[in-house]
Order: C-alpha cells, then structure tokens, then sequence
C-alpha cells in the first residue's frame, strides 16, 4: 500500500469522524434545549436540588428529637456517611434519570 492511498484513508476517516461528531453535538444541542424547555424535566431537577438537603435536614432533626425522647443515643458518627449519600447522591441519581428519560 502507498504513503498516498494511506493519507487518502486517514483523512477519510478523519472526515467522516469529524462529520459523525458534528451531527451528534447538534442532535445534543437540541435535546438540552428542549429539556431545559419542559416544565416535567426542570421542576424535579430544582426540588430535587435545592429542597431535599433542606427536607432531610428537617426530618433527620425530627428523628435525633424522637430518638432523645426515649432516652436513647444516637450515634451519628455512624449515620454521617450514609446520610451524605442520601441528600447527595438520590437528588443527583433522580435528576439523571430524569434527564434520560427525556433521550427514550
């Protein structure tokens, strides 16, 4: 095979790579724009982001009360880490799902 009908190959890959690309960002493009557009999408993403911390610490306050109540202790040292992952990761993993639902 000559150095020719190699280049010829790698810029036609090249091309058809660089095309593939472009035709992906605009289908990207478009979807964002219209999941930024639809109130379903967008409501729970907000509740979801900026009340649950809110919410979790209510109820996790309620609990530590309730628990105090009986005499009971609570260790929180244990709780710390699952907690961060209920009030990081559900608002974030319920967003994402969301958010895919809308490219099905």
């Amino acid at each position: 095979m000559s150095s020719t009908t190699y280049t010829n190959n790698a810029e036609m890959h090249r091309g058809s790579l660089r095309t593939t690309l472009s035709n992906a960002l605009i289908i990207t493009r478009r979807e964002v724009r219209d999941s930024f557009r639809d109130w379903r999408i967008l409501v729970p993403i907000i509740i979801l982001t900026f009340l649950f911390p809110f919410l979790a610490q209510f109820v996790a306050g309620r609990f530590a009360d309730f628990v105090a109540g009986y005499g009971a202790e609570l260790i929180g040292e244990r709780t710390i880490p699952f907690l961060l992952m209920i009030v990081g990761f559900f608002p974030i993993s319920m967003s994402l799902v969301i958010a895919l639902e809308t490219f099905v």
